[in-house]
This record gives C-alpha cells, structure tokens and sequence, in this order.
C-alpha cells in the first residue's frame, strides 16, 4: 500500500450506486461490481508533503449517460469558479496553495444516510498530543496514527500495512463520546 515514491496520501475509494463517496472496501469485503453499477474511484498521492487528489464517475450502463454528463458539468463549474471573478470572499490563493474539487455522481434520492460501516477514519486537527488514553493498546494505536498518517485520513487497509492487526478494537477505545 505504501508507494516508493512518496507516504499514503488518502484512502483509494471504491463507492458504488448510492453511496457517494469516500467508501473503501474493507478486508473480507465480498462485493463484485456489477455491469449496472455506477462506480465513484478516488485516489490520492502524496509527494514531498504535497497532496493530489483526484476522482471519477464511471458506468456500463447507457441509462447513467446523463449522470456522468452532470458530473462533468459540475466539475467544469467548479473549475470556473475559482477562475478571477469578482465576488465578496476577500479570501486570497497564494502560490503554492492546494485546492480539491470533488464532484460526486451517484443513483441516491438526495438524502444522507448513516451506514453502520466505516471505512475511513481520521485524527482531529484539534486532538491533544498527549491525550489521556486508559487502555495501553489504544496509546499505542494512537502513537501509530501519529507517525504514520498524522490528521491525513486511513483505512483499514493502510492500518494493516502498519501492523496494527487488532486496529479495530483500538478504534473503539480512541472514539470520542458526544
């Protein structure tokens, strides 16, 4: 999972029909794509600090033709809006600067829905560095995230990759309680 040239950028994203985006297949994941399915793929890459990340709509099916014809469009109008047009936002791109577009297509009705399963985690820019953590395999969970992704967001997978074996029951002792 972890690429030569660079450390993970973002989990790759595999979501399929009504789930928009952001899902990664965890391991034992049975699921087959379908001809009819509408597939959303994202990925990101990382090189020397600096994050690319990029994503598309594909489908089989010819019924989908004007989905994928509006994801394109919303990616073209989003593109466009960055360009110089007056407006109130006094806020300034400087050189250097990074900027994500992400234009979803999916067969959903519109409304967001909770689904048990999670596939994507991530440590909140405003976590203490030292948090008080009881149980000692949820420190040393904590201490892995620390080094090797940071707040960048990570999957299963790339917790695997970083031996953590038993990351799941250490997701649990770290979750926050609102």
């Amino acid at each position: 999972m972890k690429p030569r040239s660079g450390p993970i950028a973002f989990p790759t994203g595999l979501s399929t029909n009504n789930c928009a985006a952001h899902y990664s297949p965890n391991p034992g994941d049975k699921t087959v794509l379908q001809p009819s399915d509408v597939l959303k793929v994202g990925f990101g890459v990382q090189v020397k600090g600096k994050i690319l990340n990029s994503a598309y709509t594909m489908t089989f099916e010819p019924t989908y033709d004007s989905l994928l014809e509006a994801v394109k469009a919303g990616t073209n109008a989003g593109i466009k809006s960055i360009l110089l047009v007056r407006n109130i936002d006094q806020t300034k791109m400087e050189e250097g600067e990074y900027y994500a577009i992400d234009t979803f297509g999916s067969t959903g009705s519109g409304r967001v829905i909770d689904d048990d399963e999670c596939s994507h985690f991530g440590k909140s820019f405003n976590s203490p560095p030292n948090p008080s953590i009881r149980l000692n395999s949820a420190h040393s969970f904590f201490k892995t995230i620390n080094k090797n992704f940071g707040t960048l967001p990570f999957c299963r997978r790339h917790l695997d990759c970083a031996g953590e074996t038993k990351n799941l029951l250490s997701t649990t002792g770290l979750r926050r309680r609102d």
